[in-house]
């Protein structure tokens, strides 16, 4: 079968690899579809956790059941969409039911081959069917979407609040779309105006184009003076980080999500003053069946994020391009 391999930063090629075999528990795929994460660029650049190069890239991913062993709840023609993070079951947070959070955690394309490639075997209890109707290309979209959707879950964000949004990428307009939707009012904040124009497209309708710094005083503008009662940092950038203590009410919280490659100082003083409380947020937990309902109901219009539909064969060059240039691109799905 064909895979699309990263055999070091800057270095990534189609190539044939051996076909996986199906396995009890663990039935064979054939890929449909696969989405091109920010991970997968950061990994392309050197500047990911990808481990064991070469490595088959991709983990946003759904594909039709070709063959299974023994006993399974899945035939052959199925439908499913895939939930990359296999976890050991028998460490503490996974004791917890917090599997995301797994000490042993391996998300696929990171830590382990990934989708991108024509053929998967994977555990049952991390596919999801896909309904019948839902085009593949949405499918490959649940998996970011339920990244923001467990970030909000976090912070327990109320309709009424505001909410900043660090971050315009995909999961910071898949975030503020979701807030949206509960009625929370968001603020999304950028660096690139690109980026903002397209998230009020969608009908974010606070945006806030920041040169790195907090902005501390359109946030006060749009909130009467109080600051946001939750800040959402998506864009893995120390700066970010260290400005969400700046930007939260009195009483706020904070949701982590993105990944800084430098650690942030972030002034603890602010945290003891408001009462701030910081939530880390890896993953998902448990959101795939209400990421799923999300978009096939259209409550988040998947077709107006998908910025490019793709053909297997120019993955490596669409990540290259992405990774010259990210400032155009919300998602784009390879169909395969």
């Amino acid at each position: 079968m064909k895979a699309v391999i990263l055999d070091a930063p800057g270095q990534i090629v189609i190539r044939d690899v051996p076909a996986p075999r199906p396995a009890p528990g663990r039935p064979l795929i054939r890929i449909r579809s696969a989405g091109i994460c920010g991970s997968d660029v950061n990994s392309f650049l050197g500047k990911g956790q990808a481990l064991g190069l070469p490595l088959t890239l991709g983990h946003e991913a759904a594909g039709e059941v070709v063959e299974t062993v023994g006993d399974s709840r899945f035939r052959p023609g199925d439908a499913v969409i895939i939930e990359p993070y296999l976890y050991c079951g028998s460490c503490y947070p996974c004791s917890r039911g917090q599997r995301n959070c797994c000490e042993h955690l391996q998300c696929l394309g990171v830590h382990t081959d990934g989708t991108m490639s024509e053929y998967v075997t994977h555990p049952e209890d991390l596919l999801h069917r896909k309904p019948e109707g839902m085009p593949w290309a949405y499918a490959a979209f649940v998996e970011p979407l339920t990244i923001a959707t467990h970030g909000v879950h976090r912070v327990q964000a109320v309709a009424g609040e505001h909410a900043v949004v660090i971050g315009a990428g995909t999961i910071g307009v898949l975030t503020a779309l979701y807030l949206k939707h509960l009625g929370v009012i968001p603020i999304l904040v950028d660096i690139l105006e690109s980026r903002l124009k397209a998230a009020r497209g969608l009908g974010i309708g606070h945006t806030i184009l920041s040169d790195g710094s907090a902005p501390v005083d359109e946030v006060k503008e749009i909130t009467q003076g109080r600051g946001a009662e939750t800040v959402f940092e998506i864009s893995g950038s120390a700066r970010g980080v260290e400005n969400t203590v700046h930007l939260a009410s009195y009483t706020g919280r904070i949701s982590l999500t993105g990944w800084p490659s430098k650690l942030p100082t972030i002034e603890t003083p602010l945290i003891t003053r408001r009462e701030l409380i910081i939530y880390g947020s890896r993953d998902s937990a448990g959101e795939f069946p209400e990421a799923i309902e999300l978009i096939d109901s259209g409550a988040i219009d998947a077709a107006n994020i998908i910025t490019k539909i793709i053909g297997f064969d120019e993955l490596p060059d669409e990540i290259r391009r992405i990774a010259d240039d990210p400032s155009d691109t919300l998602k784009t799905i390879a169909l395969v």
